[in-house]
């Protein structure tokens, strides 16, 4: 493959998450949770397991992503701390997921039990390109994360508000529907400023972007629904014989 140019990868990137988001579109849980038939109960339930998700796999994220970072050639100083405070920015975001899991009547003690099939794909995944795979890699993952969760966030938000969904239990969709803005802003920087240094670095940025949207995030979210739906059934009233 012959390297991008740097607007090049830019550009490239967009297109490729374009057709990520037509893979979530076409995906059995958009269609579930943006049918207007759809039970206000199971949609709670849908958020609430991807909320409990987030939580499983995101500290395995951020490990591995401050690995990649400090993997990164070290002749910028500037570029490795935009690196470093952009994750920063996400360390919390566990605790945040699970903060609203709870608030859907979740457990928060059912993040200490085996990582579902999906979420562990999506922790060893992140974590082969940030310890193993060319440093790079990592912003092709991030990329994912900062530009894709702000578009699915704002399409939640108008499910919520459809649905009648409790509003305490928002804080991780409303901060992510407008913080991942400025972070896709900041990573896109941050690959510039790596291409201009590292100038066969595009190609890795996009390999991380494939490598990732193998397992993020249609195989997670699907996961979700399941346990979702697993649950409703578990609680519906037995039927009169």
């Amino acid at each position: 493959m012959s390297e991008p140019v740097i607007g090049g990868v830019a550009a490239e990137l967009e297109s490729r998450l374009a057709g990520l988001i037509r893979r979530v579109e076409a995906s059995e849980i958009y269609r579930v949770l943006t049918n207007p038939e759809t039970d206000p109960a199971l949609v709670t339930g849908i958020l609430k397991h991807v909320y409990l998700s987030i939580a499983f796999y995101q500290p395995h994220v951020t490990e591995a992503t401050f690995t990649a970072v400090g993997r990164m050639p070290k002749s910028s100083e500037q570029l490795i701390k935009d690196m470093i405070l952009q994750q920063v920015e996400e360390v919390e975001h566990a605790d945040m997921a699970l903060r609203d899991y709870a608030r859907l009547g979740g457990d928060p003690r059912d993040v200490q039990t085996p990582m579902p099939p999906a979420c562990m794909a999506v922790a060893a995944m992140c974590r082969m390109l940030g310890e193993h795979a060319d440093p790079a890699c990592y912003l092709g993952f991030m990329y994912i994360f900062e530009a894709l969760t702000p578009v699915m966030a704002a399409r939640v938000q108008a499910v919520m508000d459809r649905k009648g969904y409790r509003p305490e239990a928002r804080e991780f969709i409303d901060l992510h529907a407008t913080e991942d803005i400025r972070h896709t802003d900041m990573i896109v920087k941050a690959i510039e400023d790596l291409i201009a240094i590292r100038p066969g670095a595009g190609d890795h940025v996009l390999h991380g972007f494939e490598c990732f949207a193998q397992v993020y995030p249609v195989p997670v979210w699907n996961e979700a629904l399941t346990r979702a739906r697993v649950e409703q059934d578990h609680h519906a009233p037995a039927e009169a014989v």
